[in-house]
């Protein structure tokens, strides 16, 4: 994206890469095609692969690439939406982390996964507190039933 037109041609390229046995390659151009907007979100299937993904780092990079696609192009599936917040679930706190981030990108079908998302307030772990907090507005009118939630855990001894 920030290459403009000449990385967007790219994106065929860069999701052909996805399929690499380097998990570093996976993860940063899952990233990368998160920021190619619609030239990226069409390859969204295929990142949609690595949700499956046996290295976490790669999963975590899926949910955040599929939440920025869903936030450049407007356009969030719920069953997208469904697929990022089974990973909530997940043991690895970056996986954690990044679903409920990549879900607060997803709007009104991010509001579908309240429940999950504000478990995650409660995490042991602070990155994923943080992006839940994070993903909270994202979710529109009934994310803002957890404001004074919020609010208490800013005062929190932890």
């Amino acid at each position: 994206a920030v290459m403009g037109e000449p990385a967007h041609r790219s994106a065929r390229k860069v999701s052909e890469a996805l399929g690499s046995f380097d998990e570093e390659l996976r993860v940063q151009c899952a990233c990368a095609l998160a920021g190619l907007g619609d030239a990226g979100a069409r390859y969204e299937d295929s990142v949609m692969a690595l949700l499956d993904d046996s290295q976490p780092m790669v999963v975590a990079a899926a949910c955040y690439s599929l939440g920025s696609m869903a936030e450049a192009t407007q356009s969030p599936s719920s069953y997208v939406a469904s697929k990022v917040a089974e990973k909530i679930r997940e043991k690895h706190p970056a996986v954690r982390g990044a679903a409920v981030g990549g879900l607060g990108k997803m709007g009104v079908e991010a509001a579908a996964h309240i429940t999950e998302i504000a478990r995650c307030l409660r995490d042991r772990v602070g990155y994923v507190r943080a992006q839940a907090i994070a993903a909270l507005p994202g979710c529109g009118e009934i994310g803002c039933m957890f404001a004074g939630e919020v609010c208490r855990m800013a005062f929190e001894n932890d």
